[in-house]
């Protein structure tokens, strides 16, 4: 009995779920790797940890949310840590100084390499044990770690007591800080695509 052989169809599906499998075994296996390492650099930072977060599709509210699963290790264990932050859509290098000041900026060594943060799948289980915090208490970590640098802080001040007044409503427009355009992101895909301005309502 001889065998009916597949169609071009079928062989693409087979061969674009054989791809999808490597696809998601490749991200599970250097996602592990990551974690190890990790873990290797903040047990065996001699001073202050370096953490530095880095990833194109984050905003800066993620990296201050990453921030703090770290933070939170490092008040229950004890340690110091300073915190870079290097994703390319808001500068080149270290950018995080011309927004916001730490305590350890200028003490203690800090650790080489640094803790490598570019996705949430990056912590390991070490930072991943950790009671649930409210907001306050996530605002707590948050203010002892940052504080506005001195420019951004007199210009906050400057601007409040110009135009501020009982009573202020403030508003929040998201989408437009990376680029001219609004943009819509695709969760599957991690693409951002320019949306037209007629379909964001601002036309």
């Amino acid at each position: 009995m001889q065998l009916a052989s597949p169609s071009p169809v079928m062989l693409a599906l087979s061969i674009n779920q054989l791809l999808v499998g490597l696809g998601r075994w490749r991200r599970a296996t250097f996602g592990l790797i990551r974690q190890w390492q990790n873990e290797r650099r903040y047990s065996g930072a001699p001073g202050v940890v370096t953490a530095r977060i880095h990833s194109q599709y984050l905003g800066l509210g993620a990296h201050l949310f990453m921030a703090t699963v770290v933070l939170h290790r490092a008040e229950r264990e004890g340690r110091r840590v300073r915190f870079e932050f290097t994703s390319p859509q808001y500068g080149a290098g270290n950018w995080l100084p011309h927004l916001y000041c730490q305590p350890t900026d200028q003490s203690g060594l800090a650790s080489s390499p640094p803790v490598m943060i570019g996705a949430w799948s990056d912590f390991s289980r070490g930072f991943r044990r950790q009671p649930k915090r409210n907001r306050d208490e996530l605002a707590t970590l948050l203010r002892r770690q940052f504080s506005p640098a001195p420019p951004i802080a007199e210009a906050v001040e400057s601007f409040a007591t110009r135009y501020f007044g009982p009573p202020v409503l403030g508003v929040h427009y998201r989408g437009t800080d990376n680029g001219p355009k609004p943009v819509a992101w695709t969760k599957r895909k991690w693409r951002r695509r320019s949306v037209p301005r007629s379909r964001a309502g601002l036309s």
